[in-house]
């Protein structure tokens, strides 16, 4: 075995643990990555959802209830049934934790 190929056997091992070292560790990098944002975007659609809710809730419920007692409203009962489903998606949300 020459010392040229000698040369070139430790210089391919070298480069094939090196790539396989950086894309190890740069997969392991973008898979964190990608869920931290993936949680994030779900936290803002949930703040959003219960921001909408708390608005509904406090402004927009005492200006209906007179008009609710003369007359069925549809729309309000979509918002009634929204409320428990917030919650219920809510709750697991906030528990999700970057592992």
């Amino acid at each position: 075995m020459g010392l040229r190929l000698t040369f070139n056997l430790v210089l391919c091992i070298a480069v094939v643990t090196g790539i396989s070292l950086a894309s190890f560790f740069s997969y392991r990098y973008l898979q964190a990555n990608a869920r931290a944002e993936v949680l994030d975007s779900a936290r803002i659609m949930m703040q959003s959802a219960l921001a909408v809710r708390a608005y509904t809730v406090s402004e927009i419920r005492p200006l209906l209830e007179l008009q609710q007692k003369r007359q069925f409203l549809a729309a309000i009962g979509a918002c009634l049934l929204r409320q428990p489903l917030c919650r219920a998606i809510a709750a697991p949300v906030s528990r999700l934790q970057l592992s």
